[in-house]
């Protein structure tokens, strides 16, 4: 195994240094919108890391503005589709209930129109039947009724 040529330091750990690779590193991500509220509420506690590094301090309030302009901008949507969805199934309960009603009252005159065509026919049928009251004579032995002529 072949070491590196580059010594490396074994003075051991520096929490300067690690404080300011994570600094950096949160710099770096400023447009997330949680780290862009931690960085402001560092900036908030501590006034010269914000004299210090201002363009981070603005990117973090642009982050954060935008991030509640987007919601902003998402509730508005959500209002807007649940008040059309809100019409349109309205709008289709409406015009099912007008179909329905169409539906029952042409039903109700179909049915008229049934109970009025079999009403004639029974009186067709009737004309056929030879009433008794219309057979001349009172003999039930005749083998055919005779019919009274109007005269």
């Amino acid at each position: 195994m072949q070491q590196s040529s580059s010594p490396k330091s074994t003075t051991g750990f520096s929490p300067r240094s690690v404080d300011a690779r994570h600094l950096h590193q949160m710099f770096e991500r400023v447009d997330d919108v949680v780290v862009a509220r931690l960085l402001l509420a560092g900036f908030n506690d501590n006034a010269d890391l914000a004299k210090a590094f201002p363009g981070v301090l603005l990117r973090a309030q642009e982050t954060v503005k935008r991030s509640h302009i987007r919601y902003a901008k998402a509730r508005r949507y959500g209002v807007l589709a649940r008040t059309c969805g809100g019409i349109a199934i309205d709008l289709v309960l409406t015009v099912v209930d007008v179909a329905q009603r169409m539906g029952r009252g042409l039903a109700s005159s179909v049915r008229g129109l049934q109970r009025r065509a079999a009403y004639k026919k029974s009186l067709r049928d009737q004309s056929k039947v030879i009433r008794l009251s219309a057979v001349r004579g009172d003999s039930v032995t005749d083998v055919e009724p005779r019919v009274r002529e109007a005269a």
